[in-house]
């Protein structure tokens, strides 16, 4: 525990870990309280709608079901017809009751309150209150689900029937990311083994795009620039498109001297020079000899 200012109210305050023992960031216990109940009972409630979900799956729901279910949840909410949207008609007059309607019970433990709340079990002077609660306890049936059982191990379903501890083979189950408490948050407030594995995967990420964009850049810088060979000495050079740093792509020389020693050497040597150029100089010098 420290004290210093909490990053949720900003207030100076003793700080102790979100998470408690597995750490997280520092927040004050009033902010930890506040986390913990929104937190938790969107947690319960989100069990609630899985069981339920799992349940109306079972009785042969559809996946567009689902789709019109979760429209009329949503339609309770955001009523701006002024009628409950309701594709299934499940609703019915019975929208007005759903609102706010929060029912954390499971059969089984409904089933143990029925049978402490019957008559039977009562005296005569509490007889009225026993049949009272009995039927408004009968009334919760339909919107309580059974508790999750386990589900048995491949070796309990497929191999011997006389499994025991010592015939099971221990392994070793990789640290859940993010666990229980992080999963239904942002990375700002994991627990500390938690921060560490999303930072470790965000490296990870970083390195992969890092590693792609290398690859593309050498495979445009292979594209972009590509050697020649001087026509005139032989060296090998590198042409672009265009850069300043490097020769341009129709470049036929490695530097000026090359070029102007190859251009001198097509004026001088005229056995490079085309037929039609030898023919017309020769005339220019042979006219003023025949004027003669």
């Amino acid at each position: 525990m420290s004290t210093g200012i909490c990053q949720s109210c900003n207030e100076y305050s003793a700080l102790i870990p979100l998470h408690g023992p597995k750490g997280g960031p520092l927040r004050c216990p009033l902010c930890i309280g506040k986390w913990n109940a929104e937190h938790g009972r969107k947690r319960r409630l989100g069990r609630i709608v899985i069981r339920a979900i799992a349940a109306f799956m079972d009785a042969g729901g559809s996946k567009a079901d689902l789709c019109k279910l979760q429209l009329s949840a949503t339609g309770i909410y955001f009523d701006f017809l002024g009628e409950s949207v309701d594709p299934l008609g499940y609703l019915a007059d019975s929208a007005d009751a759903t609102k706010g309607e929060i029912i954390e019970l499971t059969s089984e433990l409904l089933a143990d309150a029925i049978k402490l709340a019957h008559p039977d079990c009562h005296p005569s002077e509490r007889q009225e209150l026993a049949h009272r609660t009995t039927q408004r306890l009968l009334a919760l049936q339909p919107f309580v689900f059974p508790a999750p059982k386990r589900k048995p191990s491949l070796w309990e379903r497929y191999g011997s029937s006389t499994t025991s501890a010592e015939t099971e083979i221990p392994r070793k189950k990789a640290p859940a990311y993010p666990c229980a408490d992080c999963k239904s948050t942002i990375p700002l407030h994991y627990c500390d083994a938690c921060r560490v594995e999303w930072e470790k995967r965000q490296r990870q990420e970083q390195e992969r795009e890092n590693a792609k964009q290398r690859k593309r850049y050498a495979r445009r810088k292979s594209l972009r620039y590509r050697s020649k060979k001087c026509e005139s000495c032989g060296a090998t050079f590198t042409v672009s498109g265009g850069t300043t740093k490097h020769k341009r792509k129709d470049a036929r020389f490695c530097s000026d001297r090359c070029r102007q020693r190859a251009h001198r050497k097509v004026v001088t040597d005229k056995s490079m020079v085309p037929h039609g150029h030898l023919k017309s100089r020769d005339n220019a010098t042979a006219a003023p000899l025949t004027a003669r």
